[in-house]
């Protein structure tokens, strides 16, 4: 008996103290540096000019430039009924798709081709007319590029967080300046494809979604293959037009910053927060005492902001502009002992560390890609009986990312730079011109 009474006392003294660690963080609340971080994430972001939003969001559909607006605000009123409601599809507009966006896109690049240039070549009147089947997404090429930002107005919820996807049009755009090229006019193909990247890159720096950050990488990536292809097959009496140097000016704090997309993202984490704070309160009063041992809403939200203020804010941007990633440690809560105060919310942090790592890496590969461009043009003025091998070493800081493997490939005529996200290519590739090998 007196061995249970010791056990009990054991287990009762066990619980007193749990409870009363988690009552003290509970009543602590967040670091000072973690309301700090939550400050930052809860400014606002959002710059000046014209919103690309509606229009990439509308690029597929039946919506005239007259009517974007009102759409918009139509789409959005629709996802809020949807969410409240948890049915039907709120992944796409409700509008009419064009015949275009199901059309026949054999006869044009590939996104990311690292031979659009060659397939056009190859038959050039089937090339032009793939491209002049879609003149409704060629005719919206030019309002895109006087774009100042891309801002989402859908509501900052886990379940509206929808990204606008131009669909086939960038692959349309590509190709139409590859048949430009072609038919000879290289000056105002050059001049297109480096006024698409320039929009690219102007939007991933403006714009507060994380997927659309993502998007415009991509595409802004496709647009340099297409460069470096023409680059290399422009003869070397012709010079290339300054569209391109301005696409390619050094990269910048604008280029760096992801605070926007962060913010969105912290705005989303409250969302989830608030859900489940809302599912717990409606427990039975017999299971609220474990939901206040395990989660910590004021904590866990503490946590998310911490982690997103990695990628935001001046600290980030000198960390950026050195290219160095984020590692993986500090994104880590789990280690810590405040942990025990919101076990569920601390976990949450943890899962979602990965994905924000694979963004980061994928941020500064842009910036690498961007340098990597702006590098061939540079390479075109090299004197004669220099190697390209030897200009690329005595490169300028402005041209160079960190301390990542990048260079020029002799046996493929290539120049490189390795990539930090490696899943789908270990090393980001753009031909060099036969004369400056």
């Amino acid at each position: 008996m007196q061995i249970l009474r010791w056990i009990f006392r054991g287990v009762v003294f066990v619980i007193v103290l749990a409870c009363a660690i988690v009552a003290a963080y509970h009543w602590r609340g967040p670091t000072q540096a973690q309301r700090d971080a939550q400050a930052l994430l809860e400014k606002d972001y959002r710059p000046q000019g014209h919103n690309a939003f509606a229009r990439l969001w509308f690029m597929q559909y039946d919506v005239s430039d007259d009517d974007l607006d009102t759409a918009m605000a139509a789409d959005i009123a629709s996802t809020r009924s949807v969410e409240e409601t948890a049915t039907g599809d709120f992944y796409r507009s409700s509008r009419e798709k064009l015949k275009e966006a199901t059309g026949d896109t054999s006869g044009l690049c590939e996104r990311q081709a690292k031979d659009c240039l060659a397939k056009i070549a190859a038959d050039p009147a089937a090339a032009r007319a793939a491209v002049d089947a879609f003149p409704i997404m060629r005719a919206r090429e030019e309002a895109f590029e006087h774009s100042d930002f891309s801002w989402s107005e859908f509501p900052a919820t886990v379940l509206s967080d929808r990204a606008a996807d131009p669909g086939p049009a960038q692959r349309v755009w590509l190709s139409a300046f590859a048949v430009r090229y072609v038919e000879g006019d290289h000056a105002g193909a050059l001049a297109g494809v480096c006024r698409n990247v320039a929009t690219w890159r102007r939007l991933r720096g403006r714009t507060n979604s994380l997927p659309g950050e993502m998007i415009a990488i991509a595409q802004s990536d496709a647009g340099l293959r297409l460069f470096a292809q023409m680059l290399a097959a422009l003869p070397r009496d012709e010079a290339a037009p300054p569209e391109c140097s301005d696409a390619l000016r050094p990269v910048d704090a604008a280029d760096l910053d992801r605070c926007a997309a962060m913010a969105r993202e912290y705005a989303i984490s409250t969302d989830i927060v608030r859900e489940m704070t809302a599912r717990y309160d409606e427990e039975p009063w017999w299971n609220r005492p474990m939901a206040w041992l395990t989660f910590d809403a004021r904590q866990s939200l503490a946590w998310r902001a911490e982690q997103g203020a990695a990628f935001c804010g001046e600290s980030a941007l000198r960390r950026m502009a050195a290219d160095v990633p984020v590692a993986a440690e500090a994104l880590r809560v789990t280690n810590r002992f405040e942990c025990v105060a919101s076990a569920i919310g601390c976990i949450l942090a943890e899962i979602v560390a990965p994905t924000h790592l694979q963004y980061d890496q994928r941020a500064l590969d842009f910036a690498a890609h961007l340098r990597l461009a702006a590098t061939l043009l540079w390479l075109r003025d090299a004197p004669a009986g220099v190697s390209a091998t030897q200009r690329f070493e005595s490169r300028g800081e402005a041209l160079r990312s960190g301390h990542r493997n990048s260079g020029v490939d002799a046996a493929t005529g290539l120049l490189f730079v390795e990539n930090l996200y490696t899943s789908r290519e270990t090393r980001f590739e753009l031909p060099l011109a036969a004369g400056i090998r």
